[in-house]
């Protein structure tokens, strides 16, 4: 990425109307759907795997950064 390409997207978020968006957010909605299929059962089953899983002592390090 170049400082033309970071600078032009500084521009962009920095513009007061860019965010307005997230007002017409439901969030409540949205967290609300996170317990309905597909996402609950996807969730829980990568839960479940990743339960099961053998971490290393430097894996652990490298998720806690």
């Amino acid at each position: 990425m170049t400082d033309t390409d970071v600078n032009d997207q500084y521009n962009a978020v920095s513009i007061a109307s860019f965010f307005d968006f997230l007002k017409k957010i439901d969030e409540d909605g949205s967290l609300d759907s996170r317990d309905e299929d597909p996402f609950d059962s996807r969730w829980m089953m990568e839960f479940n795997r990743m339960e099961k899983e053998r971490f290393t002592d430097k894996d652990i390090d490298c998720i806690k950064k």
